[in-house]
């Protein structure tokens, strides 16, 4: 893994955009939004 730290700089990025794409993570803000 210490030979590609950009292999793991990429799975962070793609993570991080897989949560910000998720359905049940959007649903779930905007649920919180509705009941506030």
């Amino acid at each position: 893994m210490t030979s590609y730290p950009g292999v793991t700089n990429l799975l962070i990025m793609i993570l991080v955009g897989y949560k910000l794409i998720d359905p049940y993570w959007f649903q779930s803000l905007s649920g919180s939004r509705s009941i506030t």
